[in-house]
């Protein structure tokens, strides 16, 4: 006997500020505006088995906040666009950023992701090797 489950649409259109934790029961669709930003030194956690699709926005880890996304072989992560399976193309969905406070290689040692991100919550780079607000993930595409 096969089991069908029903999984909740749950729709995200504003920013992540305290920490959050996404089931595995529920489809999260990233919607109403370019970037969806985990800040203010939030947690995101994210069970295995989740489907997270953009329409098409972007998930933004901010410097000082974290995500938690430990994805299994037997019940992945699932980053995608927010169209049907044979419709999907390069573009429909944003991506996941990852900003963390490490040394890079820019003037100053810091920048700024391209391509319309908030010019304050874009920066990444910093003076600490050390820092773990970059991310703790094993995710599959």
């Amino acid at each position: 006997m096969e089991v069908i489950t029903q999984q909740n649409v749950i729709l995200v259109s504003s920013d992540i500020t305290v920490d959050t934790k996404w089931e595995s029961k529920n489809i999260y669709v990233l919607t109403g505006t370019a970037f969806i930003y985990v800040k203010n030194n939030a947690t995101l956690t994210i069970e295995p088995g989740t489907i997270i699709r953009g329409e098409p926005a972007a998930l933004v880890i901010t410097r000082g906040s974290k995500i938690i996304a430990d994805g299994l072989p037997n019940k992945p992560i699932v980053f995608t666009s927010n169209k049907a399976a044979g419709q999907r193309a390069p573009g429909d969905w944003g991506g996941l950023l990852m900003l963390g406070n490490a040394k890079v290689n820019c003037p100053g040692g810091e920048c700024t992701v391209e391509g319309g991100l908030d010019p304050v919550l874009g920066k990444y780079g910093g003076q600490n090797d050390a820092d773990n607000s970059r991310h703790t993930a094993l995710c599959t595409y």
